[in-house]
């Protein structure tokens, strides 16, 4: 039984081996049960023809229906270079059922959208260090052993078997038996200071020793502006406060604690009041000074005579780089000729140090003012805390040259300066000849 079907316009039809173009568009087909088959070769839908497979038919190739692997394909925009990436894909990953495997040298494998949130997991658990972070273990030949020598549990505390470290503050303790095979060299030692403090330094230090020739009535010149409950005396300028502080101390019982504001003005800090005396012809300004926070310019301290009726003067600060620690300072006032009637002393912030040292703590203590003729050089470095003894012996003739032990801070301080060291007399010492034992540099 032949049939026709509509191919459409200009549409040809080739059946066998000869090429036949039907002008009416029409097929033969020749229906055979439920199948209907084109009869031998070719049929080929021209330009400007459809091929229409009406609902419920189906578009079959070796009897399989490809309606589904063709809806696949509906609204795909890829060109033919852009699915064969596909091979370029397969020929740089590799994939057994356990490993895949990056077989391209040249090939990166990078996982853009890696974050906090999403990125490459290692068992589930997401690998939250960034590149840089992972990078920065390139190179180490460490071992996991090695590397939990450093899990200490407070820095600065030696535990056993593990790295020793330092604190915040450089310090490092619970430290036993250190064996040297080299040199230990200590810039400064600055051993005690604080109330409380005992400590002890066991080294090899040089022993000088100092012979002085007729000494000074230093009562005279060498006066304290400090006493050992300064704050008493203190008041604060602008919004600081001033208190004695029996808990840091260098010498005596107190020291003068001043904290600063934490928007201190320049010109601010504390203004101490003292009996009025003539600075005229002094030399030096000597004290202790304490600070957790370091001046880094020259300046950003500095202290004011307040010469009454006359013309205050300033003189900075030197730089103090080391907090936390005692350092001795000396002012030259030797500049000084107007301070003829000075009752006050100020320790002020300039404009820079009121910006690097807002909320700073800094302490005074053991603050004194004397002449050149109260003041001999010793030729010596002292390591500071560093006299060993001071013996005096009566220089008058026919006396029986007793000796007399002499006490540092009530008979004399030491004015500790680079390479040359100087004895301050504190007492009158004016009829005595003696010497000094020290460790030096």
């Amino acid at each position: 039984m032949n049939k026709k079907f509509l191919i459409g316009i200009s549409a040809a039809l080739v059946v066998g081996v000869a090429a036949v173009a039907w002008a009416q568009n029409i097929v033969n087909y020749r229906e055979q049960g439920g199948a209907r088959t084109v009869i031998g070769g070719s049929l080929d839908v021209v330009s400007g023809g459809d091929l229409d497979i009406e609902s419920g038919a189906a578009f079959k190739i070796a009897g399989s229906d490809l309606a589904a692997e063709l809806a696949i394909l509906d609204g795909v925009t890829a060109s033919t270079a852009d699915l064969n990436n596909t091979t370029n894909f397969e020929q740089t990953l590799s994939s057994s059922t356990t490993v895949l495997t990056v077989t391209d040298g040249v090939i990166d494998f990078d996982v853009a959208s890696h974050d906090t949130s999403n990125g490459l997991k290692l068992g589930g658990t997401l690998v939250t260090s960034t590149a840089a972070e992972l990078n920065a273990l390139d190179g180490i030949t460490s071992t996991v052993a090695k590397l939990n020598y450093v899990d200490v549990t407070t820095l600065g505390t030696v535990e056993a078997s593990l790295a020793v470290t330092a604190d915040a503050s450089l310090d490092v303790t619970a430290l036993r038996n250190l064996t040297m095979t080299g040199d230990l060299t200590i810039s400064d030692p600055t051993n005690g200071g604080d109330a409380g403090a005992r400590n002890t330094l066991t080294a090899n230090f040089n022993i000088g020793v100092a012979a002085f020739g007729t000494m000074t009535n230093g009562s005279t010149e060498t006066i304290a502006l400090f006493d050992d409950t300064p704050a008493g005396e203190c008041v604060e300028v602008g919004g600081q406060t001033a208190a004695n502080d029996a808990a840091v101390y260098r010498v005596g019982t107190n020291s003068l604690k001043v904290t600063l504001e934490a928007t201190p003005a320049a010109d601010e800090g504390v203004d101490c009041t003292i009996s009025a005396d003539d600075f005229g012809s002094n030399e030096s300004i000597g004290f202790w000074f304490r600070t957790d926070t370091a001046l880094t310019a020259s300046g950003d301290l500095f202290l004011e005579l307040d010469d009454d009726g006359g013309t205050d003067v300033e003189f900075d600060f030197p730089t103090v780089a080391t907090i936390n620690q005692w350092t001795w300072i000396e002012l030259d006032i030797s500049t000084c000729a107007t301070c003829d009637i000075v009752n006050g002393v100020k320790i002020l912030v300039d404009a820079t140090g009121a910006t690097t040292l807002a909320g700073a703590n800094f302490w005074l203590d053991f603050m004194y003012k004397w002449d050149a003729d109260d003041e001999e050089a010793l030729g010596v470095d002292i390591v500071q805390d560093g006299v060993l003894g001071v013996i005096t012996v009566v220089d008058a003739a026919g006396t029986n040259n007793t000796t007399t032990a002499r006490v540092e801070n009530t008979d004399f301080f030491i004015n500790y300066q680079v390479g040359n060291d100087a004895w301050v007399t504190l007492t009158d010492l004016s009829t005595f000849t003696g010497f000094g034992l020290f460790a030096t540099q």
